[in-house]
């Protein structure tokens, strides 16, 4: 099918690390995710130690919110002076908004900006047809094209409809290589043709998605 780019979701996903020894920085931050549907948005502690913003293309910022991350000391090699922490952020965005950056800080320090590029990912199933039936575990394979992104770089994510996209769960999460196992025991099942396995991959601040359609899924 044909690749779908949502600049424009309601949500967007933010995974990433923190390292502490006097001074701070993001340690690794994972591609962002954008998102169709509805999610919760994480709550805002009144004293969060951290904040995300998000900026239009005029470099307005249209939406901020705080948070924490869960830290821990470091005790390799008797280095306790290091902490460590992880954080995981949903920012819920104001109708149809297009983001150009991300920037994450601590008070007025800048410790990461994440910029969108101009090419988004482009996804193309390669092992399976629209209108299939899934009765057994089976492996989806697809290919990805980025001009201005290293295909190392890609995240995926891919979430499975019973019903043609009015409900969807998660397959799988956080894969970095282009496949993964589908497997109708552990999913409801679909009446004859209703079924859609979307794939979704972010080069960092572009979201784009594919949908395998017309299936049946058999969890018996």
């Amino acid at each position: 099918g044909a690749t779908y780019t949502d600049p424009v979701g309601r949500a967007l996903v933010v995974h990433g690390g923190v390292r502490s020894d006097g001074g701070e920085e993001i340690e690794w931050l994972d591609p962002m995710f954008r998102f169709p549907w509805r999610i919760a948005p994480t709550p805002q502690p009144a004293n969060a130690r951290y904040q995300i913003e998000a900026l239009n293309a005029q470099g307005t910022v249209v939406v901020r919110r705080r948070f924490d991350a869960r830290m821990y000391q470091e005790h390799l090699h008797g280095n306790t002076g290091i902490k460590r922490g992880y954080f995981s952020v949903v920012v819920r965005f104001p109708g149809e908004v297009v983001i150009e950056t991300v920037r994450i800080k601590r008070g007025l320090t800048v410790l990461k900006t994440v910029q969108r590029s101009a090419a988004a990912p482009q996804i193309q199933i390669t092992s399976h047809q629209n209108g299939i039936t899934f009765n057994q575990p089976t492996t989806i394979h697809w290919t990805t094209t980025d001009p201005d992104t290293e295909l190392a770089e890609i995240l995926y994510l891919v979430a499975y409809s019973p019903d043609g996209g009015q409900s969807f769960e998660p397959v799988d999460v956080d894969l970095e290589d282009p496949q993964v196992l589908f497997e109708p025991a552990s999913l409801p099942s679909s009446a004859s043709g209703t079924g859609l396995v979307r794939i979704f991959a972010s080069d960092g601040l572009n979201t784009t998605f594919v949908d395998l359609t017309n299936l049946t899924v058999n969890s018996q």
